[in-house]
């Protein structure tokens, strides 16, 4: 049997088998993918399956908010998992709704990332949640600029959480804080401020790590050169913003 090897952040493997595999022609279809998983009689591996698939097909853009609400629920009735087959379907179900999400769900997204009275997601989980909204505010372009209050205030929080000396070195810790951080210079610069920005930049220098300030000024340097393929308004806006944050700190 043919089998396709779905592969996340964490080289974590789950074998699903492929298209042309037998009981599994509905993959070809890009309705059929979509029907399986919005389907509540669907099994649940045949679920996690069709989930899988969706992160390699294209949608048409009059299934976009289709795809968009199936996701959604998915992801809300398991991004607590602690399953780590489970936590790859996830994290490709909140790849997926990155890549297709517009400004109007940039605000959901965000309740993704707040814990719940009792549960809080897995690092796994909330590193592919935020490098979700990082790709969608760094590759993709942004049509409705604006202020997104949740969004920028719960990755500077993350952020802020993060780039400690200590949880920098453990786990994925530096991947999310570097991810949330870029984020919120992003989104302060389409906001038209630089609290938010200045706020993660001092973290940065209360940890007093070297090597993640330069990595992170690595990043922030890539990510405007890749808004710059597609909005010189808005790379114009970062780089600015990039340049007076840190130039200042540097200078205090």
């Amino acid at each position: 049997m043919a089998e396709q090897f779905f592969q996340s952040s964490m080289d974590h493997v789950i074998p699903v088998v492929t298209a042309g595999s037998p009981g599994r022609s509905w993959s070809e279809s890009a309705e059929s993918i979509l029907a399986r998983i919005e389907d509540p009689a669907t099994d649940p591996q045949e679920r996690d399956a069709a989930v899988l698939f969706a992160g390699a097909t294209a949608f048409a853009d009059e299934q976009r908010p289709r795809l968009l609400s199936a996701l959604g629920v998915y992801i809300t009735q398991h991004r607590f998992t602690r399953d780590d087959d489970r936590i790859t379907v996830v994290s490709s179900a909140a790849r997926t709704y990155a890549m297709n999400m517009g400004e109007t769900e940039f605000e959901k997204y965000a309740e993704w990332l707040v814990p719940d009275e009792t549960e809080y997601l897995t690092h796994r989980m909330e590193l592919e949640l935020i490098k979700g909204a990082c790709w969608r505010l760094s590759f993709e372009r942004i049509a409705q600029k604006g202020e997104f209050p949740a969004l920028a205030g719960t990755l500077c929080d993350i952020a802020i959480g993060y780039t400690n000396s200590r949880f920098l070195l453990q786990k994925n810790f530096a991947a999310i804080a570097l991810n949330a951080i870029v984020s919120v210079f992003v989104l302060d610069a389409m906001a038209g401020r630089e609290e938010l920005a200045v706020e993660v930049w001092s973290q940065v220098g209360r940890a007093n790590r070297k090597w993640f300030t330069e990595m992170l000024q690595r990043r922030l340097a890539d990510t405007v050169a890749a808004i710059g393929e597609h909005d010189d308004a808005l790379c114009r806006s970062v780089d600015e913003l990039v340049q007076k944050v840190c130039k200042s700190k540097k200078d205090g």
